[in-house]
């Protein structure tokens, strides 16, 4: 029986940060040395996180921070930058690095032929890492850059066929729509900053502070909670910041699935999951986030019932079933 690996959580990461430097350094040269780099890092991060959840699921293991790293710090104020491992963590460190193992496999056939395969590899790299980075974030503010890093890397990926029309104009809406919920969750962290006690941003803060009575305002919460959920709607296609979901399919097929298989789309419903505990003081908040979720899945099961593309059909039952996701965190169903 394994025990507890979470303090081995950081490396797994650490394997496409390594792949994506390495293929950087290589360029378009030797294109299969660029695909062992990839999978070798792909798999090793795989088996590490599967690892790490196995040593977790169905135990009472502890929740697990390390956070002795200081990236800035002024006056009173320190912002430490380090990584958390818990139950929910290790299962989305599991599911980010099983899903972006499938799709570089998949894509070893499928972009054999093209000049560009170790940009290619490189960008999904980064994906990952930017992806993984984001679960492990123990506050705000290191949450946020590996957020920012994740919508660049889908830029870049969306529009790595650049030299069409479509696959430009895709990656053009999904860096613009994406920013306009980057702007509600970046408030949201400022508005966090202002009124946190000590100005802390952690999650456990957070936690504490919103699980044993908050000293802020009903409305402030509410504003804060749902300002997070503008963030997490862009991300995850929710109505009315869904449209660049369906363009997103002009990319390479395999990016199509990263894209839409629990990785980033699935980024805004784990902020919403991780940030629950301000949810939870504000039943305003709640209501939006149900009613947006709800609609968004009838919405976008509709349209997608209308669609002739196989993918287009894809993406709307992506935007539903996100829909539903969310649907079922406004009403409760996370603190049952």
């Amino acid at each position: 029986m394994l025990s507890d690996l979470s303090q081995y959580a950081w490396i797994v990461p650490l394997f496409p940060l390594v792949a994506f430097l390495m293929l950087t350094a290589i360029g378009r040269q030797a294109k299969r040395l660029g695909v062992v780099i990839s999978l070798t890092a792909s798999i090793a991060s795989f088996l590490l996180a599967i690892m790490i959840f196995i040593s977790r699921v169905g135990k009472d293991a502890v929740d697990y921070t390390w956070d002795r790293f200081k990236w800035l710090e002024f006056g009173d104020f320190t912002l430490r930058m380090g990584f958390e491992m818990n139950n929910l963590n290790a299962m989305m460190l599991l599911i980010v690095s099983t899903i972006s193992l499938l799709v570089l496999v998949y894509s070893c056939g499928y972009m054999q032929n093209d000049d560009r395969i170790n940009v290619y590899f490189g960008y999904i790299s980064l994906f990952s890492f930017s992806m993984l980075g984001l679960v492990m974030s123990i506050n705000m503010i290191q949450l946020y850059l590996f957020w920012e890093l994740v919508g660049a890397c889908s830029f870049l990926l969306i529009g790595f066929w650049y030299f069409k029309p479509a696959a430009k104009a895709a990656a053009r809406k999904a860096f613009i729509v994406t920013r306009i919920g980057d702007i509600g969750l970046f408030v949201a962290i400022l508005l966090l900053y202002w009124n946190m006690p000590d100005h802390q941003l952690t999650f456990t803060a957070i936690q504490n502070e919103f699980m044993n009575g908050s000293s802020m305002s009903a409305g402030l919460v509410a504003l804060i909670a749902i300002l997070i959920f503008v963030g997490a709607m862009g991300k995850s296609g929710q109505f009315p910041l869904h449209t660049w979901l369906p363009d997103a399919m002009e990319g390479p097929t395999p990016i199509s699935a990263l894209i839409h298989a629990a990785t980033m789309v699935a980024a805004g419903v784990y902020l919403v999951a991780r940030t629950y505990p301000i949810l939870m003081v504000s039943h305003t908040a709640l209501i939006v986030v149900a009613s947006i979720g709800a609609f968004t899945a009838i919405f976008a099961a509709i349209i997608g019932t209308t669609q002739n593309d196989i993918k287009r059909v894809l993406a709307y039952s992506t935007i539903s079933q996100l829909g539903y996701m969310m649907m079922a965190l406004g009403i409760g169903t996370w603190a049952a």
